[in-house]
């Protein structure tokens, strides 16, 4: 692919990975029916024609015309006259049959190509199963033309020859049609009942494909890190949400310290939803024992289908303790949940873990780092991007079930609180590559926009998910901010995004431990590196702020390896610069491309499974990485504080 890596469709421009994988499966097919097709006129050209005339049935000779190339009459084929009744008797050569093999090898591809269609949404799946139905049932009358004499007589063509060309083509259809139901209706009639049933089996099996990566857990066919399925296979899963809620866990918006976001996610024909919450335990006891409530904001998600649909219900937990476990229960219309627990954020200088990683998927090594993460004892969680692998395919919800339902289970501290997540948009995220052209249409935005509320309206309200912007700010203590950006995903790297970012740097520029969060690495730690426009962009619009304001972290993701920096300033190895870590490899398959070992600005890389933990205080903060089996990375800890920045 790197030989073609000018070309802007192979590196990922103007089209969203939905339409990617379809032209992907349409161009396969398609080439393999066009290859097809120009071999079959190659050997079409190349071979001699030969007819044999047999006049009458006592002719003991055989008169023998071979025709040139460039002749227009028939083609590799030798036909008998049955004297009887002067009709042509064809009688194939190995050629003839070697041509018949490719028509038929070209005519089902082009079927499958308008299959593919409806696989992907882009055509009505009945509109898609009629029309392959027509291509095959096409080539096979007229297989059963050309082996059926009496079908191919010279009178059903002389018989409509004064008539316009398409009068005469339909006409004499008809008339073959006639007469292949009648001398041959087992033949005619069950082949195209096996089409017919072909096709529309076709079309329903593949109809609402979902391809996924790094998911084994999504619920379809899995080969490698591909995990398929459709609308067919996902009709015969059990319902995600039949009965209650099926997925509950927390956001934080921007005053982490005044509020928490409890996301609960029901089936649609649930409301209202309510949260009752205390700092003190009232397990077992009636929701009118708890202190507070909070009545969730639903928000219908359009993307599932009728076995699955979804409400997710949103509430804001006013948190006035600050450092505090809070419990709650969700109550619906039919049922109560059991207690769970959170702490509230700090709004002192007190010290802050949280731990951060990138580039998740669903799978045993995705499992192996929660519980690494969980036993860090974290107030929170930060993903920078690549959660689910979705693919922001709206037939791969179910990525984001399996995902979810694993943060919710294994992502609890000893104490059993609940840890928050605070994630940054990838690219298997939003669906399209860094700086593809293609940004999110946020009248009707991906999931991810859906699951993850991450800031309020002026009011303290919810925003709805078509006015949620993919970066935001979240403030910890009295002397730390985290700044989740969009790397070029759903939003361009400038304009409104870089003025956003210099106004929140310029508001908090009093805060010592600015760290920010974002998918696509400024400095990639490996060779190969396909995102090379979209790294230049970023240095050029984001690196001069975060050395202006003094950025003390960034932590990048996307590249699947492991990588600390040497503190760096426009680029350049600085002991007053930013310290870049990453780069995303929570629970996907490592990076295959060269570790970048010689290169000066990195202090350690490696392609191993990872994640950071992180912990800030008054004095600075600490950095240390962490294994699948809970080794601390060589190279770390670190450790960073303002005044090295001085």
């Amino acid at each position: 692919m790197a030989f073609f890596s000018w070309v802007p469709f192979f590196r990922g421009h103007y089209l969203n990975y939905h339409e990617y994988f379809a032209l992907c499966l349409l161009g396969f097919t398609g080439l393999l029916w066009v290859i097809s097709l120009l071999v079959w006129c190659c050997v079409a050209q190349r071979e001699k024609i030969r007819y044999v005339y047999r006049r009458c049935a006592n002719r003991s000779k055989t008169s023998t015309l071979e025709t040139p190339l460039n002749s227009s009459g028939p083609t590799l084929i030798d036909i008998q006259f049955d004297n009887s009744r002067s009709v042509p008797v064809q009688k194939r050569s190995k050629c003839s049959k070697f041509q018949g093999f490719l028509s038929w090898f070209a005519t089902v591809f082009f079927a499958l190509f308008i299959i593919s269609f409806s696989a992907f949404d882009l055509l009505p799946p009945p509109a898609g199963a009629i029309l392959s139905f027509l291509v095959l049932a096409v080539r096979y009358v007229i297989s059963l033309h050309d082996a059926t004499p009496s079908a191919r007589s010279a009178r059903v063509l002389e018989k409509y020859s004064s008539l316009p060309w398409y009068k005469r083509y339909a006409a004499t259809s008809f008339e073959i049609i006639k007469v292949l139901s009648k001398q041959r209706p087992m033949a005619f009639w069950f082949g195209l009942a096996a089409f017919a049933s072909l096709t529309t089996v076709l079309t329903v099996f593949s109809y609402g494909t979902c391809i996924c990566l790094f998911n084994a857990r999504e619920g379809g066919v899995t080969a490698g890190p591909v995990t398929l399925s459709s609308w067919f296979s996902r009709s015969y899963l059990t319902a995600p949400c039949p009965n209650g809620p099926c997925h509950i866990y927390l956001t934080m918006p921007e005053e982490t310290s005044s509020a928490m976001i409890v996301n609960i996610h029901t089936s649609s024909r649930i409301a209202p939803v309510t949260v009752y919450y205390d700092v003190v335990s009232r397990a077992g006891q009636p929701t009118s024992a708890y202190a507070y409530s909070a009545v969730a904001a639903k928000f219908e998600v359009p993307y599932f289908e009728a076995n699955a649909d979804r409400a997710i219900h949103s509430a804001v937990l006013a948190t006035a303790s600050p450092s505090t476990i809070y419990y709650f229960v969700v109550d619906w219309s039919d049922g109560v949940t059991d207690e769970k627990a959170f702490s509230s954020m700090p709004t002192d200088n007190r010290d802050i873990t949280f731990v951060n990683g990138g580039d998740a998927g669903v799978n045993e090594v995705t499992d192996d780092m929660n519980k690494q993460a969980a036993k860090q004892n974290p107030l929170f969680a930060v993903v920078g991007g690549d959660i689910a692998y979705s693919n922001a395919m709206p037939t791969c919800y179910r990525a984001w079930d399996a995902y979810l339902s694993h943060w919710e289970s294994q992502m609890v501290t000893d104490q059993n609180l609940m840890i928050p997540i605070l994630t940054a948009v990838g690219n298997h995220d939003s669906g399209t590559n860094s700086m593809s052209g293609r940004y999110t249409d946020f009248d009707h935005p991906p999931l991810y926009f859906y699951l993850f509320p991450q800031e309020l309206d002026s009011s303290g309200s919810i925003l709805p998910p078509t006015q949620r912007k993919p970066y935001h700010v979240h403030k910890f203590g009295t002397d730390t901010v985290l700044i989740s950006l969009d790397s070029g995903h759903s939003v361009p790297y400038d304009g409104p995004q870089t003025t956003w970012l210099n106004e929140t740097l310029q508001k908090y520029t009093s805060i010592s431990n600015k760290i920010v969060t974002y998918h696509v690495p400024m400095y990639p730690s490996t060779g190969g590196y396909d995102d090379v426009d979209a790294t230049a962009i970023g240095q050029q619009a984001w690196v001069p702020l975060f050395d202006q304001y003094k950025v003390i972290t960034a932590m990048e993701n996307h590249v699947h390896s492991f990588k600390l920096t040497q503190p760096l300033k426009n680029g350049a190895v600085d002991t007053k610069g930013t310290l870049y870590i990453g780069d995303g490899l929570w629970g996907v398959d490592p990076t295959k491309t060269p570790m970048l070992l010689q290169d000066a600005r990195f202090s350690a890389t490696a392609a191993t499974y990872h994640i950071w933990k992180i912990v800030v205080s008054s004095s600075g903060i600490t950095l240390t990485g962490i294994t699948r089996d809970g080794t601390v990375l060589s190279g770390t800890p670190v450790q960073r504080s303002i005044s090295d920045m001085q």
